[in-house]
């Protein structure tokens, strides 16, 4: 099977490479801006996300595309940062569209990324693929072109995969390292009022959804990628705070956050939007989460992955905002 894989060096396309088990080999083609050495079943091709290039053969040589591409969001949002945020996504998905559409043999899936921050900032119920409240803001204006682009493409021969995927945590993934300098700094009591609502997926369980798209032809459209069970963020740092063995933590205002954020290029969007997010489609076509709690999830994190302070207290906020 052969996998073409856009923005796939990133920490979810490494995580999908690494963990990713078929019943048959799987070739691996990644797409990126920069330069890469092929190594084993892993290729390397270079484009810019926006134009046709040699890269399109391996569109029609692939049986599955995922694409991942896109500016992190971890940044000021001014009209520069904002036009690249749009234009990286939208871009890389037209232009993947207009491959797949002019492809000889078009692949067989393509799963496309996008958030669960295109739900509003929600304290009342969980959104799920059929209730779900679309919000407002810049953040959920991009999640929405972004999909509307993924869906205008003609692509008749296959079949497409939305993925609304909630805050990934992974042993590698630079969220998670920060929430442990964090609690480390003791400055971990809660964001803000601490009331709002915290959607998550563990990386393990990303990876098992991609696999259950692969496996179930009959699974299209829109799906939320994140555990059943959200928690609210005090509930949610104080198990993080008593797993690492940390009894106390300062809560961080949200005026401070801001401050911070300012100071270091970032927002607080991450850390203060309410995001209640349910996966319903994914449980109604039988899929069963390895993580459903956040403390056997953080539990299995943090086990031989304990982290030393690395960085003053706001030094790396931009990293969570995502």
């Amino acid at each position: 099977m052969k996998i073409l894989i856009a923005g796939g060096t990133g920490f979810i396309g490494n995580t999908i490479i690494e963990n990713l088990k078929l019943d048959q080999e799987i070739e691996y083609h990644i797409l990126t801006r920069s330069h890469q050495e092929n190594h084993g079943n892993i290729h390397f091709h270079q484009w810019d996300g926006k134009n046709m290039g040699s890269w399109k053969v391996y569109v029609d040589l692939c049986d599955i595309l995922i694409n991942l591409a896109g500016k992190s969001v971890k940044c000021r949002y001014n009209q520069t940062n904002k036009d690249a945020i749009y234009n990286s996504r939208i871009d890389s998905t037209y232009i993947l569209g207009e491959a797949v559409s002019n492809s000889k043999q078009p692949p067989k899936l393509w799963i496309n990324s996008s958030t669960s921050t295109i739900y509003r900032d929600e304290y009342e119920r969980a959104n799920n693929e059929y209730n779900g409240i679309i919000g407002e803001g810049f953040s959920v204006d991009v999640a929405r072109k972004w999909e509307e682009t993924f869906y205008a493409a003609y692509t008749p021969f296959t079949r497409k995969i939305n993925m609304r995927t909630a805050i990934t945590f992974g042993k590698k993934a630079e969220v998670f390292k920060i929430y442990q300098d964090h609690i480390n700094m003791y400055l971990s009591g809660r964001h803000g009022k601490g009331d709002q609502k915290v959607s998550w997926v563990h990386e393990l369980d990303l990876v098992k959804a991609v696999k259950h798209f692969i496996e179930h032809e009959d699974s299209t459209g829109n799906y939320n990628i994140a555990a059943p069970n959200a928690t609210t963020d005090i509930k949610f740092m104080k198990t993080f705070r008593n797993l690492m063995g940390k009894k106390n933590g300062l809560p961080i205002p949200e005026w401070a956050l801001e401050i911070g954020a300012f100071f270091c290029g970032a927002e607080t969007e991450m850390l203060l939007k309410s995001r209640w997010v349910f996966p319903k489609r994914l449980l109604e076509e039988g899929f069963e989460f390895h993580f459903t709690d956040h403390k056997e999830a953080l539990h299995e994190l943090l086990k031989n992955n304990r982290r030393k302070i690395t960085a003053p207290a706001f030094e790396k906020l931009e990293e969570l905002v995502i």
